[in-house]
């Protein structure tokens, strides 16, 4: 192992004044080449001055995205709705305009872990519902998860972590969320959808 006691001196320096390799690593099934900063703020474990070109695939550790749909997002299934959206909540008049959608544009190969739904609701006999859709290019389509306020009176919050085909797909499907708001009494604010990813970020 060489090491470098001084703060600015490199532990391994390789230069090539040619077209080879600086720093060369090989491995069966190992690392090749293995760099590790102590320091996760301000340290690389690589770091590369000028153009960086990799033949084989790039691996990254999972994080976790979140994207926020207001209810401005959302429009009426048909132009003779009644209904008011303020940006931040949208009610309907009349309990004969209940279906608003909304596009949504996830990253490709993520995995969509849970679904939450902010809303108001003071109808006794109907729930306010919030669902994420994926739909096949030719048309066809299902719900990949569906949450409600349950009955609940007032402002509330409902989530799942129950997804269907969970992760997405953008070369064959195109995704979207659907609210029914059955009456005057049940409103959206916004929807929540959680997921994982391990590209670039």
């Amino acid at each position: 192992m060489n090491t470098s006691a001084a703060s600015t001196a490199s532990g391994v320096a390789g230069i090539n004044s040619g077209n080879g390799s600086g720093v060369f690593g090989q491995t069966v099934s190992g690392r090749g080449v293995y760099g590790k900063a102590t320091d996760l703020v301000n340290g690389y474990g690589v770091y590369s001055e000028g153009n960086a070109y990799v033949d084989g695939n790039l691996g990254w550790k999972a994080k976790t995205g979140y994207i926020a749909v207001s209810a401005a997002a959302f429009r009426p299934v048909r132009g003779t709705y009644n209904y008011q959206n303020w940006g931040n909540m949208l009610t309907p008049d009349d309990s004969s305009s209940p279906y608003y959608y909304a596009p949504v544009q996830l990253p490709h190969g993520a995995t969509v872990i849970a679904l939450a739904f902010t809303w108001q609701d003071y109808s006794a006999a109907n729930d306010a519902m919030c669902r994420l859709y994926r739909n096949s290019l030719d048309g066809g389509g299902s719900a990949m998860a569906t949450v409600s306020s349950s009955d609940s009176l007032g402002n509330g919050s409902s989530g799942t972590l129950g997804i269907t085909d969970p992760v997405v797909a953008n070369d064959n499907y195109a995704y979207f969320l659907e609210w029914y708001l059955p009456n005057n009494n049940t409103s959206g604010y916004a929807v929540l959808i959680i997921y994982t990813f391990t590209g670039p970020y």
